[in-house]
């Protein structure tokens, strides 16, 4: 674990962060060419230096905090807490973003027309985790059951409750976290920007994110003439939509969506020259000079060097049809190198999962018979 280190901070501006890499254990991150940053877990247990009033202290303040990790002075994942486990004396409960909804509004229908009611907003957690919005569809219904039915949900769902989600005497003790990505915010929203004309699909891109994205800048938009109506016709998330936008991209390239580690969330055509080499088993995976890949990895082509070259399959993105484009890479704790994941079902990635518990069950117990 010398070659990274983990951080985390508050979601306010004040700068402070804290530095937890020797708590962390069974740490992996995951990057995926649609979004970039994507995922991030690790566990947390009792020790001489974790104590289990430290463990509460994470479970109850630390929800939505800001989670970085640096290599070689780089910044090679960011996002926020999401969720968290805590397993204290055999009852385990749960603490989860993703279920926080804190602007709830139902559109519905009367025997004449449809409406809407007003948004009902919890301003106590907007403030502390953003805002996060909820519609409800209902039909036909009256004003006053409409809103009622939105308050109750807000009541519900405006807070981090902590729920139980296990109890039993082999529950061991520990705080199990994952993270996500700045770009899981960009669903928080609906969108609200267009007028419903006809425009550019760059042009369309970069409204939605200025006026409907909370925590995310307009970064590098590349032009885009395809045309497209600045409207839904139903309610839309902001990251479904930009991925709809994207997928729409352009017959000459697919286009990627993906945010930085500042928040500014590019788009642009994506490259067919390949950025790793697999050399075979012995020298594995390695960028185009040679260097070893780690932490920095990003989504990319990947050209198996094993293979004689040969033309690619007409209508292909690709370059040579020895060339294969990764859609998500993982790195974790204990690795030499990174996991790949390309477009397509990948039967081996359940045995490196296994083999990567397995390993990182072997040095935690070689750690506690150290101890």
């Amino acid at each position: 674990m010398s070659d990274f280190a983990l951080f985390t901070a508050p979601n306010t501006t004040d700068g402070r962060s804290e530095e937890f890499t020797g708590a962390a254990l069974r740490y992996q991150h995951s990057i995926r060419r649609q979004g970039g940053f994507w995922a991030a877990s690790w566990d947390m247990k009792p020790s001489v230096v974790t104590s289990h009033r430290l463990l509460e202290a994470w479970y109850e303040n630390k929800l939505g905090h800001v989670i970085y990790e640096r290599s070689a002075g780089l910044v090679t994942w960011r996002g926020l807490i999401w969720s968290m486990d805590l397993a204290i004396d055999g009852w385990k409960e749960r603490r989860d973003l993703g279920e926080v909804w804190n602007a709830v509004k139902v559109v519905y229908t009367t025997e004449e027309d449809t409406a809407e009611t007003a948004w009902f907003t919890n301003d106590t957690s907007i403030a502390r985790y953003g805002r996060r919005e909820y519609i409800i569809p209902l039909d036909g219904v009256t004003l006053a059951t409409a809103e009622a039915e939105a308050q109750k949900t807000l009541i519900e769902a405006g807070e981090a409750f902590s729920r139980p989600v296990g109890v039993g005497k082999d529950i061991e003790d520990s705080l199990h976290i994952e993270a996500v990505g700045f770009v899981f915010t960009a669903n928080n929203k609906y969108v609200t920007a267009g007028d419903g004309s006809e425009d550019d699909l760059s042009t369309y891109f970069s409204e939605i994110v200025a006026t409907d994205c909370e925590f995310l800048t307009a970064g590098s938009i590349a032009p885009n003439t395809t045309q497209v109506r600045k409207s839904f016709k139903t309610p839309m998330r902001v990251w479904d939509a930009l991925m709809h936008l994207t997928m729409v991209g352009s017959t000459a390239a697919p286009f990627l969506t993906e945010v930085d580690a500042n928040d500014f969330i590019h788009f642009r055509q994506a490259s067919n020259e390949p950025a790793y080499l697999w050399q075979g088993k012995e020298k594995a995976l390695t960028t185009r000079g040679g260097a070893a890949v780690r932490w920095s990895a990003r989504p990319g082509v990947i050209r198996n060097m094993k293979h004689r070259p040969s033309t690619a399959i007409p209508g292909t993105f690709l370059q040579q049809d020895r060339d294969a484009w990764i859609s998500e890479v993982v790195m974790a704790v204990g690795q030499d190198t990174i996991d790949v994941q390309t477009d397509g079902y990948d039967d081996e990635a359940i045995a490196r999962e296994f083999e990567r518990a397995k390993k990182w069950l072997e040095e935690e117990r070689e750690a506690e018979g150290g101890n």
